[in-house]
């Protein structure tokens, strides 16, 4: 897919911020505000513009606890109903995977360690014959390295239409890590209305939001600032648009398990200033457990993934191997999305 000079302008600004406005499009591309209205209709019509999100903080909501699972889906729950039932509000994200032992990668958010147990302890008691749990790796939110496409989404609009397309091999930085959870925040009703409605559309305008709101209790300034608030205390991360990866050119994902190695403790700490700068990086999660990274990549092809496996193999030897590497495709993503369970915490 081809696009334009001021598409692409257009569409990394939206990435940056889903909520600037036509007219400060317009100032940066040197257009005005209605040719960037067309162009934004223009995107949206060609669905490359899926929808506008809004990233939240996990750890100012109470989610605190993460986990990556491996199951395996048995023939009699490959059926709607059950996958329905699957993706419940816990559920960030399932992605079908080429392996024998396990179907699919189950990756969940819970505000404990006892919502985690209950979560798997029900899968087990009521689904036994439709889902096998294979391994949980459980971790904290300052294992959380990495949750967001937009690097991702910037690689693939700067490269759109290029016919060299090159992979992000800039060298690992190793640095110490020691972020800690912030503290949940308090949220009043008013307040969770205006997130609840942000996270299913970014773009709302503040009178739709206030129209929007039960009874009505709000004005379009009482939302502005409650908006203002939410990013102030950066319980919003960042409003950005969710693209469509087909047309965008990416075919696979893969998740990369990495072993450290002995001399990687010397360190102290790993990959995450690299990961979180790494295009091709959607995901990045620390684990204790057998000294594991994982890694949430998205690539064009299999011989990008290739490539970049072997640059994690042989520029990082000495660090850590590369343990497995499982496979899915843009028809096995079931959910990448946070929003359920967002929006369930809110309520």
């Amino acid at each position: 897919m081809k696009l334009s000079r001021n598409e692409k302008k257009t569409l990394r600004l939206l990435l940056e911020n889903a909520r600037v406005t036509d007219t400060e499009i317009g100032n940066q591309l040197k257009i005005t505000s209605q040719a960037v209205h067309k162009i934004k209709e223009k995107l949206s019509h060609r669905k490359i513009i899926k929808n506008y999100t809004t990233e939240i903080n996990y750890a100012y909501l109470g989610v605190h606890i993460f986990a990556v699972a491996m199951v395996k889906i048995l023939p009699a729950g490959r059926n709607e109903e059950f996958i329905e039932k699957l993706l419940s509000h816990n559920v960030m994200g399932l992605y079908n995977i080429v392996n024998n032992k396990s179907t699919h990668i189950l990756k969940c958010g819970f505000t404990s360690m006892e919502e985690l147990w209950a979560f798997f302890d029900k899968l087990h008691m009521e689904s036994s014959d439709f889902i096998v749990v294979n391994k949980v790796y459980t971790f904290p939110y300052s294992g959380f390295i990495k949750n967001s496409s937009k690097d991702l989404f910037d690689l693939l609009v700067d490269q759109s239409g290029d016919e060299e397309n090159t992979l992000d091999f800039s060298g690992v930085n190793f640095h110490y890590d020691e972020r800690k959870p912030p503290r949940m925040v308090d949220l009043n009703d008013n307040e969770k209305g205006v997130l609840s409605l942000l996270v299913d559309d970014a773009s709302m305008s503040c009178c739709k939001i206030a129209e929007s709101i039960p009874y009505r209790s709000l004005t379009h300034s009482g939302v502005n600032k409650i908006k203002k608030k939410l990013e102030l205390n950066e319980v919003v991360d960042r409003y950005t648009v969710d693209l469509d990866y087909k047309l965008l050119g990416l075919e696979v994902f893969a998740f990369i398990f990495l072993k450290k190695k002995n001399n990687y403790w010397k360190l102290k700490d790993g990959i995450s200033k690299w990961a979180l700068n790494n295009s091709n990086v959607i995901g990045c999660y620390k684990l204790h457990e057998d000294s594991l990274h994982i890694l949430q990549c998205g690539f064009r092809n299999l011989d990008e993934l290739n490539e970049y496996v072997r640059f994690l193999e042989l520029e990082n030897s000495e660090l850590f191997e590369v343990e497995n590497v499982f496979i899915s495709s843009l028809g096995g993503l079931m959910r990448d999305t946070s929003s359920n369970l967002f929006k369930a915490i809110l309520n």
